[in-house]
């Protein structure tokens, strides 16, 4: 987490703010409770101009790392309610009983396989989220947005642009392996969209970062 922090104050005294706000991403997943990297990340929004992670109700109690109390308490409630459900049904003369603690059980499981699922989408999202970076040779120029483009290769024309330092969740193919290209070149594409979806391109590997490295992953 130190060293992240620190490269990332390194990079925004630098104005590279793409790169700053990857490491201070990468470092409140290590920390998320630090109060002064929270802090440094919005400002680093501020200054790169680029619109911070949206945080709504779902997003902040079913996040990504909420995936195993979910998971864990989604199967608490199935098989409890289960062994309730027979008990129930076989030595409780009273159906009214039987029938309220059914609906009660179909309805708080339902919420927990809901937040189950939920947070499984966010934990995957999380291992294909990158952010945008401008290249080293383009760190100078600050007006310069990251082009998504139609096609994979340098010569397709942009389908829309990115800010440095906005998210970007890299998409699956069919058999559910990250969407990426190699072109004439020699050059690494991936299939990015915005994370609000409304973004959508061809990303060069070297114009963003990973949060959590792919070597980290397998």
């Amino acid at each position: 987490s130190n060293l992240h922090g620190n490269l990332a104050n390194l990079y925004f005294k630098k104005k590279q703010f793409g790169h700053a706000i990857l490491h201070f991403r990468k470092a409140l997943l290590l920390q998320p409770t630090n109060n002064e990297l929270s802090i440094n990340l919005q400002f680093a929004y501020e200054m790169a101009k680029t619109p911070p992670l949206s945080n709504n109700f779902a997003h902040s109690y079913f996040a990504s790392d909420t995936f195993s109390f979910w998971s864990a308490l989604c199967a608490v409630v199935f098989w409890l309610g289960f062994l309730v459900f027979i008990y129930l049904f076989f030595f409780n003369p009273s159906r009214a009983v039987l029938f309220y603690f059914t609906i009660g059980w179909i309805f708080t499981g339902g919420l927990t396989g809901y937040a189950t699922h939920f947070s499984h989408i966010q934990n995957s999202e999380l291992l294909r989220e990158g952010i945008a970076i401008l290249p080293a040779e383009n760190e100078a120029n600050q007006t310069k947005n990251i082009s998504l483009r139609r096609f994979a290769g340098e010569t397709n024309s942009a389908n829309t642009t990115l800010l440095p330092g906005q998210s970007l969740i890299i998409d699956l193919g069919k058999e559910g392996k990250i969407r990426s290209h190699e072109s004439a070149d020699g050059k690494n594409w991936f299939l990015a969209r915005s994370q609000d979806g409304k973004k959508k391109g061809w990303i060069k590997e070297d114009e963003f970062g990973w949060l959590i490295d792919r070597s980290k992953q397998k």
